[in-house]
């Protein structure tokens, strides 16, 4: 039942007013009130649903209660029926007004009229709490479509930076700048996992206290994040907690309040995100939390952006530079073949003239020889290049004595030192200790022929020192000179297929410019290392690694630096087999061993090579061509280890496709040697299995 507040000091008044509120048609409780200050006092103490009050009041008048501006309605009576005074009281607030007449009609219209007041004060009231409902909810959706626009305006700022920026280190710097606008990134970093090094990099690190470039990946709070891939928010004393449960370590200083969300680039969690305060544990919250995460996607799909255009850019490069390399590389080659063709052609034509001195017949001949070995060198380097980059090198590996391939390098290239005028040396460990080592022989001896080659080549003043030592697992070979050098800015580079020192300066020096690259791959493959130190025109000294796998250490020789070798024959005699099918080459294999051999037989085809060897059972070596007609070189030596497994034959072939020479030991060859041949190699070979 609603209560009401009747403010009337006439007592006859009063007396009509009870007697109206006793009849069925007052469903109101009520207190009534004499005067003003009676009225104030009730109101204060009492909840009143309505009001009625008479205008004029012995201590007042009803303006007094109006003024009061209390929330409920009120209804003015008078009885002097002034419009005035009516028009007044609903100005001031009244919801209604009533003028007593004498006959107590008034009294009649107050439930009616009370209702319409009760019903219209909360019509207003729920309408009143509508709009204040509605405009809070306008303010709260504006505020949420302002901070939805400065999100995606955040988003499209860090998508488009992609394109705005140069590297990723531009990127990640606009990305803090642009994500300051929606939350405080005064101390913030991006971590990324470099799976290379297995380090996370701090790829954007700005912080007041704290200087760090990269950090553990394991121990810390920024891994915590990373393999979790759970977004954190912790207070200073959570972390601690955190750090000790978890057994990591808080790197650099503890803030108040730590953000970090993992990053997901190319579809997996690779670092993340954070930001701290060191002032105000207030300073982030859960919502903030949520932003980041929000915001995270879009930072981590930019950054692979980044990184896909940076590698695309890169690979652009290095074709565009390989390209040009490749077309000075074809200039290099081209002016290798020709130039020693030339050479060959026109010294041939020469020695047509019949009336050519002694001495200038053998100059043309060394010229026409010297020029087919820088040929065949060329096409050499251009057929091992070929197998590196098609993948079909293979490791031959076999217990290799170190020092017998260096002395027979040392004699190899000593002669060629010496019409230079230059110094050459071998120098291996005290104690002529011999290391027997399992490695890929053919690939060692290319290794350091070209590099002896090279440094001879360089070289016009001085000398070239060559040899090792014993650093833990590994042997170290090192190739001294004292000549041109290499500049800073190139020793890099001279590793690279198609480079040279120099490459605008290639003509200078004859050579393809695949030496060093052929050589780095071949030390790589047998799992070593090479680099050079080198001042330009102050010499240069390559090294290079290869694991030791220390078979056998002996002390049974002397090492040729020490020793006047040469290749003039002894007083031992050998019995020679040459199965040659091309006549040419079959004499001119004879002339090079006539000089230490007894006998010299020759074979056409493997069936004529078979039954000589039968009819002369006391031969030392076999030289077996392998593709000839009737019966294959392969097939030959089959057949005579049936009868002789002692006897040395050799391989030789102008093929030279991978695994010819595990083929050619496979089917019971001792050795294998490439065509065309060259003295000094076959003489070199034979004296391995000879002492001649």
């Amino acid at each position: 039942m609603k209560h009401l507040l009747i403010i009337e000091d006439d007592q006859i008044d009063q007396m009509a007013f009870e007697r109206f509120a006793n009849t069925e048609d007052f469903n109101y409780s009520y207190k009534i009130a004499r005067s003003i200050k009676e009225a104030k006092e009730a109101l204060k103490t009492t909840k009143f649903d309505a009001v009625i009050s008479d205008y004029f009041l012995g201590d007042g008048n009803a303006f007094e209660i109006l003024e009061m501006e209390i929330d409920i309605p009120i209804i003015v009576t008078t009885g002097t029926g002034s419009e005035e005074i009516a028009v007044n009281a609903l100005k001031k607030g009244a919801y209604d007004y009533l003028i007593k007449d004498v006959d107590g009609f008034y009294l009649k219209m107050l439930p009616i009229t009370v209702q319409n007041a009760l019903h219209r004060f909360q019509t207003e009231k729920e309408l009143n709490e509508y709009h204040t409902n509605l405009k809070t909810l306008i303010e709260q959706k504006t505020v949420e479509l302002r901070k939805e626009i400065k999100i995606n305006n955040v988003l499209y700022q860090i998508s488009n930076a992609v394109n705005t920026t140069k590297n990723t280190k531009q990127l990640l710097k606009l990305i803090r700048t642009t994500l300051s606008s929606i939350i405080d990134t005064t101390n913030f970093y991006i971590a990324l996992l470099n799976e290379h090094s297995e380090k996370i990099e701090l790829s954007f690190f700005e912080d007041e206290k704290d200087r760090f470039i990269e950090i553990p990946t394991n121990k810390t709070i920024t891994n915590y994040i990373i393999e979790t891939e759970k977004p954190l928010l912790v207070s200073g004393k959570q972390l601690q907690q955190l750090a000790k449960e978890n057994n990591f370590e808080i790197k650099g200083t503890l803030p108040k309040i730590w953000i970090g969300v993992p990053l997901n680039i190319g579809g997996k969690v690779m670092g993340a995100l954070a930001v701290q305060s060191y002032k105000d544990n207030k300073a982030f919250n859960e919502e903030d939390k949520n932003l980041l995460v929000f915001v995270s996607d879009q930072i981590g799909l930019s950054i692979q952006n980044k990184k896909n255009e940076e590698n695309l850019k890169s690979a652009l490069e290095k074709a565009t530079e390989s390209d040009n390399l490749k077309t000075a590389f074809l200039h290099n080659i081209s002016h290798e073949i020709r130039t020693p063709m030339n050479g060959i052609l026109g010294f041939t034509s020469l020695l047509k003239n019949t009336n050519l001195s002694d001495e200038k017949q053998q100059t043309y001949i060394d010229i026409i020889t010297k020029s087919g070995e820088r040929m065949l060198n060329t096409l050499y380097d251009l057929m091992d290049m070929s197998k590196l980059e098609t993948g079909q090198v293979t490791l031959n590996l076999t217990q290799t004595n170190i020092n017998e391939e260096l002395e027979i390098l040392y004699a190899f290239f000593k002669n060629e030192a010496q019409n230079k005028g230059l110094l050459f040396h071998l120098k291996v460990p005290k104690g002529n200790i011999q290391i027997t080592v399992s490695t890929d022989r053919e690939k060692l001896y290319a290794i350091l022929s070209n590099l002896i080659k090279n440094a001879l080549k360089f070289t016009a003043i001085g000398g070239v020192e060559f040899g090792y030592t014993i650093k833990g697992d590994f042997i170290e070979f090192y190739i001294m000179d004292s000549g041109i050098g290499i500049p800073k800015n190139r020793q890099t580079a001279i590793f690279n297929r198609f480079v040279q020192a120099d490459i605008h300066d290639t003509n200078v020096y004859e050579g393809s410019g695949l030496g060093l690259s052929i050589s780095k791959s071949y030390i790589e493959l047998l799992g070593g290392i090479i680099w050079v130190e080198s001042n330009e025109n102050d010499g240069s000294k390559f090294y290079f690694t290869l694991p030791l796998n220390k078979e056998v250490v002996s002390s049974s020789s002397k090492i040729l630096s020490e020793l006047e070798t040469d290749f003039f024959p002894s007083s031992k005699k050998i019995n020679v087999l040459i199965v040659e099918d091309d006549q040419n080459a079959s004499i001119y294999l004879s002339i090079i061993l006539e000089d230490y051999c007894k006998n010299i037989y020759r074979a056409i085809d493997g069936i004529e090579a078979l039954n000589i060897f039968k009819e002369n059972p006391t031969i030392d070596l076999i030289l077996m061509d392998i593709k000839m007609p009737k019966m294959s070189g392969y097939e030959a030596t089959l057949k005579i280890r049936e009868l002789n497994n002692d006897v040395i034959i050799i391989a030789q072939t102008a093929f030279t496709f991978p695994g010819d020479k595990e083929k050619a030991l496979s089917y019971g060859c001792t050795d294998f040697i490439r065509k065309p041949i060259q003295q000094t190699s076959l003489i070199s070979m034979t004296k391995k299995y000879f002492e001649i």
